[in-house]
């Protein structure tokens, strides 16, 4: 684990191109229980409040493992990720017959900048600790939203993961400062899939930003989940994650 220089979009790119073939290997055999029982069935439960024709857009969505999820409920769906090895293989398992299911290779600002497409609904799932620029970020994801469009996030809550990954007690650590580590990327079950890049942010920097295009309508912390073996269970006794549900204003 190591303080580093701020990373740019195409650090970020790089390490997920490095990873995406374990990444998808650790969801498709279920190793990773975090995604089998919080993240996917979380973002799940949230869109299950929209239409089935909602258009949604998966945001830094890798390899494709929660669009797909996404498109066996809903009809049209788009998986963006600024990862060329993730989107190849996020498109090479595309098999949905009755939905339209799109995965395109940019940037959430460069895509924002070059489509008119407008959604119903963006997923920002474990996104913003690997966002670069947060403020331009979801000034982006906003235009891409119909007028009071919804944004659902699940992200990293910035109070656990220093303490999950040792870095809370350096020196160099400092909780209301934007910082980046780059350190193991390890899922729960303590498979080490490679080198990671976490961006820590305090909570007041993100919910500043999100409030300038955003109306916050709900705010959850999550620890863990009922269906979690005990092991894994008593293992976590403060909140991993955090979810919003936002609405454009």
């Amino acid at each position: 684990m190591r303080f580093i220089s701020k990373p740019d979009n195409t650090k970020i790119a790089e390490m997920w191109d490095s990873l995406a073939i374990k990444r998808q290997r650790c969801i498709a055999e279920g190793t990773d229980t975090t995604f089998m029982y919080v993240i996917c069935p979380h973002i799940l439960s949230l869109l299950a409040e929209y239409p089935e024709d909602s258009r949604i857009i998966d945001l830094g969505c890798g390899t494709g493992s929660l669009t797909h999820a996404i498109a066996n409920r809903h009809k049209s769906v788009v998986g963006l990720d600024i990862s060329e090895s993730s989107i190849a293989l996020a498109s090479n398992s595309n098999t949905h017959e009755n939905s339209d299911v799109k995965f395109i290779c940019t940037s959430i600002e460069e895509y924002a900048k070059n489509t008119l497409a407008k959604y119903d609904v963006a997923v920002a799932s474990m996104l913003f600790s690997n966002v670069v620029d947060l403020n331009n970020t979801i000034s982006a994801i906003s235009s891409l939203l119909v007028d009071r469009g919804t944004l659902l996030i699940l992200m990293p809550h910035p109070v656990f993961w220093p303490y999950y990954w040792d870095f809370a007690f350096f020196n160099d650590y400092n909780y209301s400062k934007e910082q980046y580590i780059e350190t193991d990327f390890v899922i729960s079950s303590d498979t080490n899939c490679g080198s990671s890049i976490y961006i820590h942010r305090p909570l007041d920097q993100y919910f500043s930003a999100f409030l300038r295009n955003f109306n916050i309508d709900r705010f959850m912390e999550i620890v863990a989940c009922k269906d979690f073996d005990s092991r894994i269970l008593s293992e976590f006794k403060l909140p991993r994650l955090i979810s919003l549900v936002l609405h454009k204003k």
